[in-house]
């Protein structure tokens, strides 16, 4: 009898190989799924035995591909994994039409067992290849999830930039008319209600509040009071205003600070020597998500990092179980070597 064995790693397949054919087996080995496809073609198996974590094809879509194959989809299939390892892994499997499901390391004798169960049952007709239920396996839904979620995350922020984008097309709109700002009140306080944020028109030197929009008197902001005794609950300036630069510099000033646990970007613009114009955009929100897409996109990088070492690992495992039963099938019964080797075995296991 004839049985593939399918494998990316190198050791795992000559591990494989030796032992079928040590059980008296012919062996055909492939590398992935794409290979596994090509020897059928050449090659009348009786069973297929195969990894599923592999680059090309994975074990699920080779397992998929067979079970819709008329010419394939009777010979038995065996799952042989070290990563794909839980009971939704298993169920999946299963339900793709494949006819076990095995986790490395395995002991050989238990895994010769079960490949020859699954041959007898097999060719006693008890062996029904399940209906293709399910299109993907969980770790794609999983990851399909997170993509939604970033997705999701992304065109939250998209939309948030796009808000502050127009809200700063508005602040354009109040620089070019600093001029009737001055001459104006009534023009001031309807520009100042048009910002869809806390604006507030300052008196220099005092910080006084000689003018808010609807936002700003929503927060508590009304003429006469102080910008810092209103927004910052302080008996004087808060420490970050720079106010003081803008009189310095005679330029705009921006700055991004936390208040009252709100994070606001705020922004101080020079109007006349007796006026300033001070707003600030709530962009706690904007944290929020940016801080999510983050958190998200680590949780991804780390999954797909300790699947990998589950995988390297579980290799290396394989042989510790794995190569002392190939030295024990070559030394004596009363050889002293055999206790040793038992014992790497069993703490491989």
């Amino acid at each position: 009898m004839k049985i593939l064995i399918v494998d990316d790693n190198k050791e795992n397949l000559f591990l494989l190989e030796t032992m079928i054919k040590g059980s008296g087996y012919e062996v055909v080995s492939a590398k992935d799924g794409k290979d596994a496809l090509e020897k059928l073609q050449a090659n009348e198996v009786d069973l297929i035995i195969s990894d599923i974590l592999m680059p090309v094809m994975d074990g699920f879509q080779l397992c998929k591909a067979l079970k819709k194959d008329e010419a394939f989809k009777k010979i038995p299939f065996v799952f042989y994994t070290a990563t794909y390892t839980d009971e939704k892994d298993e169920k999946l499997a299963l339900s793709l039409g494949a006819d076990r499901f095995l986790v490395k390391p395995m002991d050989p004798d238990r895994f010769m067992t079960a490949i020859e169960n699954v041959l007898k049952d097999h060719k006693k007709g008890l062996l029904v290849s399940s209906d293709i239920l399910i299109e993907k396996e969980e770790t794609v839904f999983l990851k399909e999830y997170n993509e939604r979620l970033i997705n999701k995350l992304e065109k939250k922020m998209f939309d948030l930039e796009k808000e502050i984008a127009q809200r700063k097309h508005s602040e354009e709109a109040l620089k070019s008319s600093e001029q009737e700002l001055r001459q104006k009140i009534e023009l001031n306080q309807i520009l100042l209600d048009t910002l869809p944020c806390v604006a507030l028109l300052l008196e220099p030197s005092t910080r006084e509040i000689v003018l808010s929009n609807e936002a700003g008197r929503q927060a508590g902001a009304f003429p006469g009071k102080t910008c810092y005794g209103t927004w910052g609950q302080r008996d004087d300036p808060c420490p970050w205003c720079l106010a003081p630069k803008v009189w310095e510099t005679g330029e705009s000033q921006h700055l991004e600070i936390k208040a009252l646990d709100i994070i606001w970007d705020a922004y101080w613009f020079p109007i006349d020597e007796d006026l300033y114009l001070h707003y600030a955009f709530d962009i706690t929100e904007k944290r929020k998500l940016e801080d999510q897409l983050h958190r998200a996109q680590k949780m991804e990088s780390l999954g797909l990092m300790a699947g990998g070492i589950a995988h390297d690992l579980n290799n290396i495992l394989s042989g510790i179980v794995s190569y002392p039963e190939l030295l024990l099938m070559d030394l004596p019964e009363d050889s002293p070597l055999r206790k040793p080797i038992k014992i790497i075995q069993e703490s491989g296991m």
